[in-house]
């Protein structure tokens, strides 16, 4: 066991680094998405489901 963790020490820790660094940048686009939407003043739905155009319609569009 100790010889098989030895032999693989390197794919193990740069594995532990990619699924970190992965995680890690799929959190920081979650919040950058989020504070994209609130600044923009919305949710991330464009208008809600079965509500009319016209009710949701801001000037120029």
């Amino acid at each position: 066991m100790r010889l098989t963790l030895y032999a693989n020490s390197l794919l193990l820790v740069m594995g532990a680094i990619f699924v970190c660094s992965w995680w890690i940048q799929s959190i920081a686009g979650t919040v950058v998405f989020n504070q994209e939407q609130s600044e923009h003043g919305g949710s991330s739905e464009s208008k809600p489901v079965g509500t009319p155009h016209h009710e949701t319609a801001t000037e120029g569009e």
